[in-house]
């Protein structure tokens, strides 16, 4: 089968041209967000026009994320960091800055157990039950851990915080627990 060279002298030949050739070159993806939201408009001075401590916190939040594609996660993260939970006010006020629907916001929130919908003063012990770590005896600890922990700290089950090679794993925090045995377990939930 032969093809014919396109000509440059032909419009459409020269149009297609153009336009593979604009589809090769390598440009920044730019996300036109900062046009959803009015006050996104002026980086600079935006803060300003907010009302309200909550809220502008959660809008430097979002500014952070703005120009990625997709930013809801990365805001949900930084939000449930700030603040400790997610609830239906600061759904509304995301769902406002980055333009979506409240049921928007609430499905991604209600999805991942990873966000909470109102604040837990308990401190949270991650004990890790994937595969490597049930391998070297984690279902066995379990008990031991929620004798431990009571209703003064919440244990919350995860799957796998990298270090398969040294579980049973837990996480209180950024501290990471290694080889834990259930004396172990309970001195690391005590201590949180």
């Amino acid at each position: 089968m032969h093809y014919a060279k396109p000509n440059p002298e032909n419009s459409i030949d020269r149009a297609m041209l153009n336009a593979i050739k604009g589809s090769v070159e390598k440009k920044p993806i730019e996300v036109e967000a900062r046009k959803r939201h009015p006050l996104l408009v002026n980086n600079s001075g935006f803060l300003k026009e907010m009302a309200g401590q909550q809220l502008k916190s959660i809008a430097d939040i979002v500014a952070l994320h703005i120009r990625k594609l997709g930013p809801l996660l990365p805001v949900l993260h930084d939000v449930q960091a700030e603040f400790g939970f997610i609830d239906a006010a600061k759904e509304s006020e995301i769902a406002q800055v980055l333009n979506l629907s409240r049921a928007e916001v609430h499905g991604v929130v209600s999805f991942y157990h990873d966000f909470l919908s109102a604040p837990d003063p308990r401190p949270e012990v991650q004990i890790c039950r994937a595969e490597a770590c049930k391998a070297r005896g984690v279902e066995g600890l379990m008990a031991a851990g929620e004798a431990a922990a009571g209703k003064r700290v919440r244990l919350k089950t995860v799957y796998c915080l990298g270090l398969c090679s040294a579980g049973p794993v837990a996480r209180v925090g950024n501290q990471l627990h290694i080889r834990l045995d259930a004396d172990r377990l309970t001195q690391v939930i005590e201590q949180s």
